[in-house]
């Protein structure tokens, strides 16, 4: 199992891979247009932040934690008077700063992914999370929670996308991608903990769906910080998460994900993307039976289009 700093080292790591590969794709789904790409950062934001929170306007500071190429960071500044988006990818965050070039109330800047130590604590009113937290193992999600809640002013509000449920197992504590969920008395309890109000928990839908989510629901987990001064070891916490849940050292969701992109290309006939896609999914996968199709499929797309190969 590897510390919080080794998988920060990890998480870097290979989400600056997969965005250097195509940072919309896993950033907002595959938007096919930039209007597309702003109408889900606005369809999402309004989704996860409460209307009441949304009036308070110009004098509510915020935090938005792993905000990626700025989807929802950009509807934040319209809103409220200081944004700052942190990412633990430099791919995400360069990005970002190209979108939001124009945005002179928002700043950002790359995070270690486990703490928020650039942060002053009690510093900001709201901070969100959307379609992050539930990539981080147990350990790594607690260490988060808690730096949330210590940069958190008294009284400010928490308002983080999650996956809620009893799902039986959590993939291995390394994987960096693949979606976990928790269960709302694991959720209350951590927060409790932490010095918080008992969280609401409201579900939502998202524009994608998975076979974890006969199981896991997607969740708006609201709740605002009531005490200061609590804090727990990210250990501790993690262990509350995890309870007494068998670890499956096999995940195969990104993979997946590759999978239905590579064939997506391949219709579109975007072959060079579609190479690039297959090349990237065998660093992924390790079903040895997988692995020979993958590499036979870039041998014929190769040859059939005279792609160049890449060594």
């Amino acid at each position: 199992m590897p510390n919080l700093s080794e998988y920060a080292v990890l998480m870097k790591e290979e989400w600056n891979r997969r965005l250097e590969l195509d940072a919309d794709f896993w950033m907002a789904e595959w938007p096919e247009s930039p209007e597309a790409w702003t109408a889900s950062g606005e369809r999402d934001f309004h989704a996860l932040v409460c209307e009441e929170m949304r009036e308070k306007g110009a004098g509510v500071r915020v935090l938005e934690y792993g905000c990626g190429t700025g989807r929802l960071t950009q509807v934040a500044a319209r809103y409220f008077g200081l944004v700052r988006g942190v990412d633990i990818s430099d791919t995400a965050i360069s990005n970002a700063r190209s979108r939001l070039s124009s945005f002179t109330n928002v700043s950002l800047s790359t995070c270690d992914g486990t703490t928020l130590s650039g942060e002053a604590s009690a510093s900001y009113d709201l901070i969100f999370s959307y379609a992050v937290l539930n990539h981080l193992n147990s350990t790594v999600l607690a260490s988060v929670l808690g730096e949330m809640v210590r940069v958190l002013e008294v009284g400010g509000r928490l308002s983080l996308h999650l996956y809620v449920g009893d799902y039986p197992k959590l993939p291995d504590s390394s994987d960096t991608h693949t979606v976990r969920g928790y269960s709302s008395d694991q959720l209350k309890e951590v927060f409790r903990k932490l010095g918080c109000a008992v969280p609401s928990l409201t579900p939502c839908s998202l524009p994608f769906d998975g076979d974890f989510e006969k199981c896991l629901k997607p969740t708006i987990v609201e709740t605002s910080k009531v005490q200061s001064g609590t804090s727990y070891a990210p250990e501790e916490l993690g262990v509350i998460l995890e309870g007494n849940r068998d670890i499956s050292p096999d995940s195969y969701i990104e993979c997946n994900v590759l999978y239905d992109r590579f064939n997506r290309l391949v219709k579109q006939g975007e072959t060079i993307r579609a190479v690039e896609t297959a090349r990237f999914l065998l660093t992924r996968e390790t079903r040895m039976s997988h692995l020979v199709t993958i590499k036979h499929a870039i041998a014929l797309l190769e040859q059939a289009h005279e792609y160049p190969v890449r060594k």
